[in-house]
């Protein structure tokens, strides 16, 4: 059974809020790889509040990143003179290169990119300042390397925890299409010291491009700036729509192997976007036709609905020394058929969203066009209200 648990990964701290907020409507728990010890953050509003309310968590290596460190350091045993040449620290700074879009701490040199040293052994650190693949001298505390040496080690690291966490290895970066496949020696020495390949997807990177794709189209422009209550709110309001979402897109996913393995990410991308549209923006259109046909036929049979008081409910009144005159009677029976009819019309829409699994997206796309037409219509208000 797939785990919905994420791990995320190279950083601490989260480049991109909006990635995150599309996270938090579909996984059910996304981790950090943090120091052990702690780590003293300085997160957004948003990550916190997602952070209290049990979303985003906090992963320390626990000896994950010895395993890897023993694999690094084999690899630089064996192959030392070629990744000298390629990852030495001297060279970024020999070339004059830029800054590195890898976190880079405060008063450190920018063409690096740096490692928590209690994200990696001691006995690595110690060979790799020796060999000058990493300067251990800019602010302690931090290893500095060459940014895909850094990668490679992030994404090792990751995949080991994960795999001991039940959790998917999930990254915001492109991370210079790195792709380790595995954490020991020879996928490492392959994703360092040959040409840069093109990137091996699994069948979880194919599941989550489909989901990304699928939540920026039912919220194209508000998930940057959605309020975070209002992602925890609909992360609690819909969580079983959001399992059946889970289970549906699971299964769709074993439905496209093809697109696992090596591919360009134009390629990639050209792909998914296309069985998006055939596999759920096709059955997600199918459902809220099923939907508006179901509340106009609710409002075609009120039409011709007689509006008597139900003779139980009469009978009840009477005994109860309640006269009903025939204007109130009219109402009462307004309001008996309109609530039966509603009654029954939701029960419909359930059954409907039971046999799609996309009506997740139509449920948090309905939430949020419910809110921007609130919105709009208090703006509005405001702005007569001002001109008055």
């Amino acid at each position: 059974m797939p785990t919905y648990r994420a791990l995320y990964y190279p950083f601490i701290h989260f480049r991109d809020e909006a990635w995150v907020r599309a996270a938090a409507l579909y996984w059910d728990e996304l981790g950090r790889i943090v120091p052990y010890g702690g780590y003293y953050f300085r997160d957004a509003p948003s990550i916190t509040a997602l952070r209290e309310a049990g979303f985003i968590a906090e992963f320390e290596p626990d000896g994950a990143d010895y395993d890897v460190s023993q694999a690094f350091a084999s690899l630089v045993e064996e192959w030392k003179e070629p990744l000298k040449a390629k990852y030495s620290v001297d060279e970024p700074r020999a070339e004059g290169g830029e800054a590195t879009e890898f976190f880079v701490p405060d008063g450190t040199d920018q063409t690096l990119a740096y490692v928590n040293r209690d994200k990696m052994h001691p006995s690595l650190q110690e060979l790799l300042e020796r060999e000058h693949l990493a300067d251990m001298d800019q602010r302690d505390g931090w290893v500095g390397m060459h940014p895909r040496m850094v990668a490679v080690y992030m994404t090792a690291l990751a995949q080991v925890m994960a795999s001991r966490k039940a959790a998917y290895p999930m990254t915001d970066e492109t991370m210079d299409y790195v792709s380790v496949s595995g954490p020991d020696v020879e996928h490492i020495a392959r994703a360092l010291l040959h040409d840069v390949a093109l990137p091996e997807r699994s069948a979880r990177d194919v599941e989550e491009a489909m989901v990304s794709i699928a939540i920026e189209n039912v919220l194209p422009t508000r998930l940057a700036d959605m309020p975070i209550d209002e992602v925890i709110d609909l992360r609690n309001r819909y969580a079983p729509h959001r399992v059946r979402f889970q289970d549906g897109m699971g299964e769709l996913v074993r439905q496209l192997s093809h697109l696992e393995g090596p591919m360009s990410e134009k390629d990639f991308d050209k792909h998914v976007r296309n069985e998006y549209k055939k596999r759920i923006k096709i059955p997600l259109d199918e459902l809220s036709e099923e939907l508006r046909d179901n509340h106009v036929e609710t409002a075609i049979g009120l039409v011709g609905t007689g509006f008597a008081v139900p003779a139980g409910l009469g009978a009840v009144l009477g005994a109860a020394g309640v006269v009903v005159a025939p204007p109130v009677g009219v109402a009462i029976g307004v309001a008996w058929a309109t609530w039966l009819a509603v009654r029954r019309m939701r029960k419909e829409d359930a059954n409907l969203e039971k046999r799609n699994w996309t009506a997740y997206l139509l449920k948090i796309e309905a939430a949020q066009n419910a809110k921007t037409v609130a919105m709009d219509v208090g703006a509005a208000a405001r702005a007569v209200a001002a001109r008055d």
